[in-house]
C-alpha cells in the first residue's frame, strides 16, 4: 500500500513539476511577446478607459457639439463671411426661441431654403422671415414635435427638387403641418385644388412658393400671437438654449475636436499594430493549449492520490 502511494506521490511530483516548467516556459513566451508591444497595447487601453470614463458624463455634450458642428458647416455653405454666419446663427436661434421649434432643425431650413433660392438672389432677411413664417405655421398646426419634424424634412426635399414632381412632399405636408400648406396656398391667391393641379403639372417652382409665403406671413404672425406655449414647447426652448451653451463651451475649449482626434488615433494605433495584437492572441492561445494535459494529468494524480488515502 505505501508503495503504490509512494508511487503515485512521486508521478504528482513529477507531473507537478511539468506543469510549472509548462508555465515557466509559456510565462517566458507571453513575456517576449508582450515586451514588443507593451508601450503601444497600454498606449490603447490607457486612451479607451479614459476614453469610456469621460463618456460616461459627457456623451450628451459631445453629440450635441457634435450635432451643432455639423450644423454650422451646413450654415457656412450658405453665408458668405464669418461675421455673416455668426449674425445668422443668432438670428436662427431667436427664430427658433420665439417660434418655440427646435434650433437644429431651424438651420436645416434655413439652409435648405437659402441653397434653393439662390440663384433668385433673394435678400438675406427675406429668407429669414421665410423661416419665421414656416416654423411659426407648424406651431398653428398643432402637431407634435416629430410630425413637425418630417412636414419640414419634406417641405426641404420641396425646396431642393424646386418643387417638381413633389406629390408626396405636398401630401404629407398637408396632413402634417396643414398650416404651412394653406399658407402657400393662400399667399398663391388659389384654392386648394388649384394649388394640387398645379403642382401636378409642374407649374410651381421655389420662386412661387418664396413669394406666396412671404405674403402669409403676417397673418401667419397674427395667428401664432393667439397660440398659448405648451409644456413640449417649453422644453423645446430649454433644450434649444442647452444646445446653444453646449456649443459655446465647445468653441472656447474644443472639446469635440479633441475627442474626434482621439478617435481617430486610436483607428491608425489599431491599424499599425494589427499583426502584433493577432500574435499576441496566437500566443495566449498556445499557451493555454500547450498546457492543458499538464493540468489533466495534475488532476488524475490528485485523485489517485486521494482514493489511496
Amino acid at each position: 500500500m505505501s508503495k503504490t502511494i509512494g508511487t503515485v506521490l512521486v508521478h504528482v511530483e513529477a507531473n507537478t513539476q511539468k506543469l510549472i516548467d509548462g508555465f515557466n516556459s509559456a510565462e517566458k513566451r507571453v513575456d517576449s511577446a508582450v515586451s514588443t508591444m507593451k508601450k503601444s497595447v497600454i498606449g490603447l487601453t490607457t486612451a479607451y478607459l479614459s476614453f469610456e470614463g469621460i463618456m460616461g458624463g459627457g456623451k450628451m455634450f459631445l453629440q450635441q457639439a457634435d450635432a451643432m458642428n455639423s450644423a454650422s458647416s451646413r450654415l457656412k455653405l450658405v453665408t458668405a463671411n464669418s461675421q455673416e454666419l455668426l449674425n445668422v446663427q443668432k438670428q436662427l436661434f431667436d427664430i427658433a426661441q420665439n417660434s418655440r421649434t427646435g434650433y437644429l432643425e431651424t438651420i436645416d431650413l434655413y439652409t435648405d431654403i437659402s441653397r434653393s433660392a439662390k440663384e433668385y438672389n433673394i435678400e438675406q432677411s427675406k429668407l429669414l422671415t421665410i423661416t419665421d413664417t414656416i416654423s411659426k405655421a407648424t406651431i398653428i398646426s398643432g402637431k407634435d414635435a416629430v410630425s413637425t419634424q418630417a412636414a419640414l424634412t419634406q417641405l426641404g426635399q420641396a425646396f431642393t427638387a424646386n418643387f417638381k414632381s413633389v406629390g408626396e412632399e405636398l401630401g404629407s405636408l398637408r396632413t402634417q403641418a396643414p398650416r404651412v400648406y394653406q399658407a402657400m396656398v393662400e399667399g398663391m391667391g388659389v384654392t386648394s385644388d388649384q394649388f394640387k393641379k398645379m403642382a401636378e403639372e409642374g407649374k410651381l417652382s421655389n420662386e412661387i412658393i418664396i413669394s406666396a409665403i412671404l405674403k402669409a406671413a403676417k397673418t401667419v404672425n397674427t395667428e401664432f400671437g393667439t397660440i398659448g406655449i405648451t409644456v413640449e414647447q417649453g422644453f423645446t426652448q430649454a433644450s434649444n438654449s442647452t444646445l446653444r451653451l453646449i456649443n459655446d463651451i465647445d468653441k472656447v475649449t474644443g472639446a469635440s475636436n479633441s475627442f474626434a482626434n482621439v478617435f481617430r488615433d486610436i483607428s491608425k494605433s489599431l491599424d499599425e499594430n494589427r499583426n502584433q495584437l493577432i500574435d499576441y492572441g496566437q500566443v495566449t492561445t498556445a499557451v493555454i493549449s500547450k498546457n492543458v494535459d499538464n493540468f489533466l494529468l495534475f488532476g488524475a494524480d490528485i485523485k489517485n492520490t486521494a482514493e489511496l488515502l
